[in-house]
């Protein structure tokens, strides 16, 4: 990923901060709260849990305004003390919902090197994935095949060969692409939101106007005409008229993030998905986004330890194959506000 292009972008998943994503998180019946201070602001949502308790979470926030013609050192206090009085207002938010703890997964900026005593913080796995993979879409589609593995340039070629087309989909498509997850999540042993999850997503964060442009035209989501709207789009990819492989893309701020896909079991000598994420990549350089989110990955040093046997070793390796650069995040806290309650839950989640 050029330096050219981080500098223009947002952090990767900063839709996940965006008053859209807020409006859809409410859809599935959570509660939500915009916070924010001088340079910096939040969205943070309420999860229920059994027994009338809940935790707050804070998805990739806060989003921090930086101060332009101003040195890094200042805007990198500025940011320490940003998150200093997000922590203190989020915090209280929680307190306030009686929560058992607040949820934390910081933005990429954050760099936040909490001390014991902050709240309580303790380290805990992300919500969001911590190591993602980026793609540089500012290159040419010349310069984007070259840079591909030989292997996934291959089978690009074979599936177009094959006769696999891929189109925009739409809500039709929907129980087809969710029937789709469901073998993906059977094949590869991953758990699935409900379906509401995916239903919403589409009905939310999806062109309102029937008469929008569409995926399929150059002008579609262009980043200056539309910068605060993130837009999800379903990907189908087809081999004789069946749905083989698909992908919904969340596109904001000039970054398309490949957010949900699954591929079908049979067929798969097709290569399929291959063509399906090559074409999101064509159709999202139209867009004038300037990279592609491949989303979770294992980091490099986990394969290069030989840790091979990991369930994403083999949906790593496809993502790397397209080219591009690893994204590492922050590691997430929770903020600790019931010790006891909080206790138990992690134990009931441990073995679950």
């Amino acid at each position: 990923m050029c330096k050219r292009c981080m500098q223009t972008l947002p952090d990767p998943q900063a839709f996940l901060q965006t008053g859209a994503w807020g409006t859809y998180q409410k859809s599935l019946g959570r509660k939500v709260f915009f916070i924010g201070g001088e340079n910096w602001k939040s969205l943070l949502v309420r999860h229920d849990l059994p027994l009338g308790k809940n935790y707050l979470y804070c998805p990739r926030g806060p989003v921090f305004e930086e101060k332009r013609n101003t040195q890094t050192a200042q805007n990198t206090n500025d940011i320490r003390n940003s998150i200093k009085e997000f922590l203190e207002k989020a915090v209280g938010i929680a307190k306030q919902e009686r929560s058992i703890f607040l949820r934390w997964d910081p933005p990429l900026k954050s760099n936040y090197q909490p001390s014991t005593t902050d709240y309580r913080l303790v380290k805990t796995r992300s919500v969001q994935p911590q190591h993602t993979f980026v793609v540089d879409l500012a290159q040419s589609e010349e310069e984007l095949l070259s840079g591909m593995h030989e292997k996934t340039r291959y089978n690009i070629r074979l599936a177009r060969r094959h006769g696999v087309a891929v189109r925009a989909g739409n809500g039709r498509d929907m129980d087809a692409f969710i029937a789709l997850l469901a073998q993906t999540a059977k094949r590869d042993k991953i758990s699935l939101h409900p379906r509401d999850h995916y239903m919403k997503l589409a009905e939310v964060l999806s062109p309102a106007d029937p008469s929008a442009p569409s995926a399929q035209s150059p002008t579609y989501n262009r980043q200056p005409d539309c910068p605060q709207m993130p837009v999800a789009e379903l990907y189908v990819a087809e081999y004789q008229n069946k749905m083989l492989a698909a992908a919904i893309v969340i596109r904001y701020g000039g970054i398309a993030t490949y957010l949900h896909g699954a591929s079908a079991n049979t067929n798969r000598n097709v290569m399929a998905p291959y063509l399906l994420h090559w074409h999101i990549m064509q159709e999202a350089k139209r867009a004038t986004c300037n990279a592609y989110d491949f989303w979770g990955i294992d980091p490099s040093t986990k394969l290069r330890a030989g840790d091979h046997n990991s369930r994403w070793a083999g949906i790593s390796r496809f993502k790397r194959g397209f080219g591009g650069k690893e994204v590492h995040f922050p590691p997430s806290f929770d903020a600790t506000l019931s010790l006891p309650w909080y206790g138990l839950y992690r134990l009931l989640t441990y073995f679950r």
